[in-house]
């Protein structure tokens, strides 16, 4: 099943100031078994947080490039893109990924589960929400994305594409979905950042 890898954290002076320096020689990804597409941004609410995503037939393929010897120069040097800690989620995806990763913004919604929740309630509540989002909210790009984060359980990850921030903002006030809104706070904290992600030319 396609994978999308997304890694989000605080982005090093260097990397805000010439992301170009960080991307990848061109063609070597385009030319990696599996590999679809590379996605980056940084977060409309500060332009510090960078987020990076990408898109692979599976997380067999993904690991396999990672592991290879050729790519250790890249892992460095985006490594080098961060100014601390980068977190680093996966989640599969059925559904086509452009509307959301080529939108003129994009939500990333991170959830953490709270103790004593169950992670699949919080899954389906979160299933919900993407549901009511894909079927025809004002500003709303569809289909949205989400899943559990393959390397944190405790993590389920929404994403999905917009007219605008004030776009999703204006749902939010709204209120049409705070019923389902809040039995995802019932079962989870959470973290939202807007973005524009730029594809990669690798």
């Amino acid at each position: 099943m396609p994978v999308l890898l997304v890694a989000n954290g605080p982005a090093s002076d260097a990397f805000i100031s010439n992301p170009k320096d960080f991307a990848p020689p061109a063609g070597l990804l385009s030319g990696t078994d599996g590999f679809k597409a590379a996605y980056q941004g940084f977060a409309i609410e500060d332009g510090k947080q960078s987020y990076t995503v990408a898109l692979w037939d599976s997380m067999d393929h993904a690991t396999k490039a990672i592991q290879d010897p050729k790519f250790a120069p890249i892992v460095a040097k985006m490594g080098e893109a961060f100014s601390g800690e980068a977190a680093r989620h996966a989640i599969d995806v059925s559904a086509d990924t452009t509307a959301a990763l080529t939108a003129p913004v994009t939500a990333i919604l991170i959830f953490t589960l709270k103790s004593g929740q169950s992670a699949d309630n919080l899954l389906t509540h979160v299933g919900e929400l993407a549901k009511n989002l894909d079927g025809g909210v004002a500003g709303a790009k569809s289909p949205s994305l989400y899943g559990k984060s393959a390397t944190d359980a405790n993590k389920v990850l929404l994403i999905t594409g917009w007219e605008s921030a004030e776009a999703h903002q204006a749902v939010v006030k709204g209120g049409s979905q705070s019923a389902v809104f809040g039995k995802i706070q019932e079962a989870a904290d959470f973290t939202v950042a807007h973005t524009t992600l730029r594809k990669g030319e690798a």
